[in-house]
């Protein structure tokens, strides 16, 4: 498990992400953990093994709309990964969280093996504001999403490396966020930590690069085409 976010506004979804493929605190690869679904007007963000991750974006191309998506995801998830994560949880569980802008407005919610208070495992919750793991002080919690309001970029990746340094898992490569609203999908690079590849984690280095200096790649959808 790894660090997902999710901020939900008036006019846009966002999802809240690293970058570090690890073994243990090792950073074996960098690798972004959202999936771009424009055909279905969302996106789509994970927290889990590589592995697991690379089979559920295989998941979520094989539908057609979002509300085919929406109506049979959750069963499709609980028939092949429930025995699984019973069996090798460790291995196999995940979150998966789903931004979409449907209907004329932003939406979002989460499906996890993992049962948590209010939420079984494979039931879709629905995010009407906030959702992020790994969890830090909630006041903390509050002010960031408060500070995300206006200013964005910064206050998330901020988020980010709290939870990096204050959380239960391992948080690295860089930072990244996806949102989709009325234009389409973005995906912005937010900072990069200096953490190298075939060493471990060092949770206390400070970030080398901060939100503000990336370039933006866009994937749009019909709706601007």
């Amino acid at each position: 498990m790894t660090a997902l976010n999710v901020f939900v506004t008036e006019s846009a979804a966002h999802i809240i992400t690293d970058g570090a493929g690890c073994a243990g605190t090792r950073l074996l690869t960098y690798a972004p953990k959202t999936l771009a679904l424009p055909h279905l007007s969302c996106a789509a963000g994970f927290r889990g093994n590589l592995g697991v991750i690379q089979q559920l974006r295989f998941q979520l191309s094989l539908y057609a709309s979002y509300n085919e998506m929406a109506l049979h995801l959750p069963a499709d998830l609980r028939r092949r990964w429930k025995w699984r994560c019973r069996i090798l949880p460790r291995i196999f569980n995940f979150d998966l969280a789903i931004a979409a802008f449907h209907q004329g407005k932003p939406s979002a919610f989460l499906l996890s093996s993992v049962e948590r208070p209010g939420a079984p495992a494979f039931e879709p919750l629905a995010i009407e504001y906030f959702w992020g793991a790994p969890q830090i002080e909630a006041d903390h919690l509050r002010q960031y999403a408060a500070a995300m309001s206006g200013n964005l970029d910064g206050p998330a990746f901020s988020l980010l490396d709290e939870q990096r340094r204050n959380g239960d898992v391992v948080i690295g490569g860089y930072g990244q966020i996806t949102s989709i609203g009325p234009r389409g999908i973005d995906t912005r690079l937010l900072g990069r930590w200096n953490d190298k590849r075939g060493e471990s984690i060092d949770r206390d280095i400070p970030p080398t690069t901060f939100a503000g200096t990336s370039s933006t790649a866009t994937v749009t959808d019909w709706r601007n085409g």
